[in-house]
């Protein structure tokens, strides 16, 4: 990997992470500059016909035609293929399984600790018992102003935000290779 991917990726990453977690949305300027740049400097540095743009652009199809499918079931939003897309143009196609693997795992955690949290109201309410009356009063209010902050943000968008989880797994991909 080019440092200059890597660069435009951790940026573009911590965007897409802050963003689909407020606000369940993965913003278009966001990954249209991620791109942009990534062409630019990737122009500027094959000068002979470097296989490196043939690598961009095949991380590109292929990070999209792996979750389009998904997408067309309505299983995931189009934000989240436009982003592995432009994962795949900036780290290339080798770099696509992996992190797919780990944003799953991710997903799959986030999924039973939701699942955990929301499906009964008892560890809820350990939380505030351990802090007691007063305590508990001001956890409250404080989370319901600060969820309907987020709810405010979301709008009708619900489910969760897999584009987050392809940004933690990417950012982890890049450490991991960056120390071989």
């Amino acid at each position: 990997m080019a440092q200059w991917s890597i660069g435009i990726t951790a940026l573009l990453c911590t965007a897409v992470i802050i963003s689909d977690l407020y606000a369940r949305r993965v913003s278009n300027k966001a990954l249209l500059i991620a791109l942009c740049l990534g062409a630019v400097v990737l122009l500027c540095e094959s000068r002979d016909g470097n296989s490196t743009a043939t690598a961009a652009v095949c991380g590109l199809l292929l990070g999209l035609l792996a979750l389009l499918p998904f997408h067309l079931l309505g299983w995931m939003g189009a934000g989240d293929v436009k982003f592995f897309a432009v994962i795949g143009f900036l780290l290339g196609p080798a770099s696509l399984l992996p992190i797919w693997l780990i944003s799953m795992l991710l997903l799959s955690a986030h999924g039973a600790a939701n699942w955990v949290w929301r499906g009964t109201g008892t560890w809820r309410c350990m939380l505030l018992a351990s802090v007691g009356a007063d305590g508990a009063g001001r956890i409250q209010q404080c989370n319901q102003h600060w969820l309907s902050r987020l709810q405010h943000a979301r709008g009708k968008r619900q489910g969760m935000p897999y584009a987050a989880h392809l940004g933690i797994s990417a950012l982890l991909w890049m450490a991991w290779r960056a120390s071989q």
